[in-house]
């Protein structure tokens, strides 16, 4: 990078020649670093690119881009320039829209957009409101969508939501899967009740009821989840 503070030598005025055309190229294949993208870019053919920055290097008097059969790189002339074009090229892109701005460009081209909707009085919005309504209801909602009609603050409209079926299906899958997260708990009880009843039955002094539930849970999970699996 060059450094925008240091003195340069003065030189004679750039040549009258030099156009805009010829800056915006040069920048757009600096910042592609690709002849063939930048010419895409600007709408080009890479042949007639790569005339204009001939034609600039030549005005200018030095290269500004090194050029390979794989590769294009800035020379240190061509990362001087680089910068300042990109400002010139702002700042004119900005003045034009200035100029338009306070000559009524802009202005006039809204007013020729709403030109068309001039004549239109409020009965002829609520008709083109009704056609358009009507248009709509000519096809059918998606699958599983109900719509319904609701008024939100005296303002009329519809509200989507999912229909029978779906509400169904999601109770269906909560109530499986609340189902599923008890199931180990109730098989754990079961086992529970069969081992005190079989330390009754042999004699066996039972262990404590905090160790069995916690073994009995244990094999009871595991063996649910090899069952899921």
């Amino acid at each position: 990078m060059v450094d925008e503070n240091a003195e340069v030598v003065s030189l004679p005025q750039a040549p009258d020649a030099i156009e805009l055309r010829h800056l915006r190229a040069f920048v757009a294949v600096a910042d592609e670093l690709n002849f063939g993208r930048a010419a895409t870019r600007l709408y080009l053919s890479q042949p007639a690119l790569s005339r204009q920055i001939r034609s600039l290097e030549r005005l200018v008097g030095c290269d500004l881009l090194r050029r390979s059969t794989h590769r294009v790189e800035l020379t240190l002339a061509g990362e001087a320039l680089l910068d300042r074009a990109r400002g010139l090229l702002r700042e004119v892109d900005e003045a034009v829209s200035a100029a338009r701005s306070v000559g009524g460009e802009l202005l006039a081209r809204i007013a020729r957009h709403w030109e068309s909707f001039a004549e239109v009085s409020p009965a002829d919005l609520q008709e083109l409101r009704i056609a358009f309504e009507g248009l709509h209801a000519q096809f059918e909602p998606p699958p599983g969508i109900t719509v319904r009609s609701v008024n939100a603050g005296g303002v009329p409209g519809l509200l989507l939501a999912p229909g029978p079926e779906v509400k169904l299906e999601m109770t269906r899958s909560s109530q499986e899967s609340v189902n599923a997260s008890s199931q180990p708990e109730r098989m754990a009880g079961k086992m529970i009740g069969s081992v005190m009843r079989k330390n009754t039955l042999t004699g066996r002094a039972p262990k404590s009821m905090a160790a069995s539930s916690r073994a009995v849970s244990k094999v009871a999970r595991r063996e649910f989840t090899i069952t899921v699996t």
